[in-house]
């Protein structure tokens, strides 16, 4: 703009010059203020695009290698949901390291269940010293009186949930893989050998972390771990037992020859597995087999009490059920014995089991229990034959009697809602592994 006006003044009339000095002034001006506009406005947009995409701008790079490598973070450690420490000297038996995590009031279990949930349910429980078999009161083990809980030095633990324990490594073993260190104090012979005592009375324990535990929990469990419910955990436990043992790589299979089952042998005679472990379908039928060939007589598997555990009383059923005898009076009175408690793994499979006998059969035997469940006070008793008359469409004279009455004389109530058990309990379905 300065060249211009000094090759205006030097040639041309004075106000020609004039003129023209203030019309390019005027241009330029104008195209400065025009340009300079443009820019700033061109700048306040680009401003606030990245303002308003900033949130997104940062989103994205935390998200965006989530989804490139989280998937396979995830399938890396699919065993162990929370994440926790390994310990070299701690592995599972197939020889892989485990995860760990420190003894505490509520170990482990707070971070599956949820720490409020399972506050809310001890307020409800009642703990006693644990009785062994022979009447020993341990002192430094406590359960529940609902038989769901366990207490260990101050450490509270869902019984279904832990499966295991070692001595030497002083640690118990969760369904779902995890090793929890117990306390140094745990060491101490008078405590281990309670510890000890306490699982062996329940049957054969792991005493190293099955391989692939925690995928086995995830499949029998279908659904996020803080949605299970007291209800669901023998039902999980019982067939996350079964997928464990039908496992090529078994921890029965493999680690011990004693562990290895056949029901009949020369060298131990009638083998007593059944009533210690879950059995897999070709351990049942390999004692099914044993029963048709009159090796060992069915009676044998029918004492309830010999059942170390909850889980082990399902061998029974299904060995029931392999076996068709449908109008054998000691299967019909050993199903309706499983009737004794709605959140057990047997109950469902009994149920479903009696449904195939004579419907004249399970009348008369509905009114024999159902009065004796009502003389003797058992409340679950009396829901599983309520519920199993239920099944059938089926009303029992006795019980029919009995809501006629304004008041029963034993001040038995009859909540049918409460009887049938939780909500939990009815949506739960029974799934064989690989089913």
């Amino acid at each position: 703009m300065i060249h211009r006006l000094v090759d205006i003044f030097k040639t041309g009339k004075l106000v020609h010059k004039l003129f023209s000095a203030i019309g390019i002034i005027a241009y330029y001006i104008i195209w400065v203020r025009v340009w300079f506009s443009l820019t700033m406005f061109i700048l306040q947009k680009v401003a606030d695009y990245i303002d308003a995409a900033f949130p997104m701008i940062v989103l994205g790079t935390i998200l965006i290698p989530l989804m490139v490598f989280g998937p396979f973070y995830v399938y890396q450690l699919q065993d162990i949901g929370p994440s926790y420490t390994k310990r070299n000297d701690i592995l599972s038996s197939n020889g892989q390291e485990v995860f760990t995590e420190e003894f505490g009031k509520l170990p482990h279990f707070d971070k599956m269940l949820g720490r409020s949930h399972i506050v809310k349910v001890l307020k409800n429980e009642k703990f006693h010293n644990y009785t062994t078999r022979n009447g020993t009161k341990l002192k430094h083990i406590k359960i529940s009186d609902s038989d769901k809980w366990i207490c260990i030095l101050g450490g509270y633990l869902p019984v279904d949930l832990i499966c295991g324990y070692n001595k030497s490594h002083n640690a118990l073993y969760t369904m779902d893989g995890i090793a929890i260190i117990l306390p140094e104090k745990a060491r101490k012979d008078t405590i281990s050998s309670e510890i000890e005592t306490f699982f062996e009375e329940r049957g054969s324990y792991y005493t190293q972390v099955p391989p692939r535990a925690g995928t086995e929990f995830n499949t029998a469990i279908r659904r996020d771990r803080s949605e299970l419910s007291k209800a669901d955990w023998g039902r999980a436990r019982y067939l996350w037992e079964k997928a464990m043992v039908s496992r090529e790589d078994s921890y029965w299979k493999n680690n011990s020859k004693a562990h290895k089952y056949r029901p009949v042998s020369k060298e131990k005679g009638i083998d007593t597995t059944i009533f210690e472990r879950v059995l897999s379908d070709k351990e049942i039928e390999r004692t099914a087999t044993a029963v048709r060939n009159k090796k060992v007589d069915l009676s044998f598997y029918l004492d309830f009490k010999a059942y170390k555990n909850e889980y082990c009383v399902c061998n029974a059923v299904e060995l029931l059920d392999n076996l068709h005898y449908l109008n054998s009076s000691e299967g019909i009175d050993f199903l309706f014995d499983c009737l004794c408690d709605v959140d057990e793994a047997y109950f469902i499979m009994a149920i479903d089991l009696l449904k195939k006998y004579p419907r004249k059969s399970l009348e008369e035997k509905l009114e024999i229990y159902s009065k004796n469940a009502y003389d003797s006070g058992d409340a679950q008793k009396l829901a599983g034959m309520m519920y199993l008359a239920k099944e059938i469409e089926y009303e029992i004279p006795f019980i029919k009697l009995l809501k006629g009455e304004e008041t029963d004389p034993a001040g038995f109530e009859i909540n049918e809602a409460a009887l049938y058990g939780s909500e939990q309990a009815q949506q739960f379905v029974m799934t064989k592994p690989g089913a």
